[in-house]
């Protein structure tokens, strides 16, 4: 299987906060990733799309240091378009120190 693409899209009440109002809001704040992959089917030699979502919220990756790295690698590499579609603009900064001192000190 040959993995094609991946996204993901952070969800805060569609509202621009603060970093006391994200801490406070974070059990709400939920993280979608989406595994997106093409495979060949042998026989046919059909091709399948295939995409699977997982909806987490954004304190379940807390415990794991990488994937907090991960998040804010992925964040970082965002065109500024594409933050603007995903609603990251208003609270990035906020989010972006969050996520770093939780990397830094758990």
């Amino acid at each position: 299987m040959e993995v094609i693409g991946s996204t993901w899209t952070l969800t805060v009440n569609k509202t621009a906060i603060d970093l006391s109002t994200l801490l406070i809001l974070c059990l709400s704040t939920l993280m979608r990733v989406e595994r997106q992959s093409i495979r060949r089917v042998d026989r046919s030699m059909a091709v399948l799309f295939t995409v699977r979502v997982h909806v987490d919220p954004i304190t379940s990756i807390l415990k794991d240091k990488e994937m907090i790295l991960d998040l804010i690698k992925a964040i970082n590499n965002l065109e500024e378009d594409m933050k603007a579609y995903k609603v990251i603009k208003p609270f990035e900064a906020n989010l972006m120190s969050w996520l770093k001192l939780k990397a830094n000190h758990g």
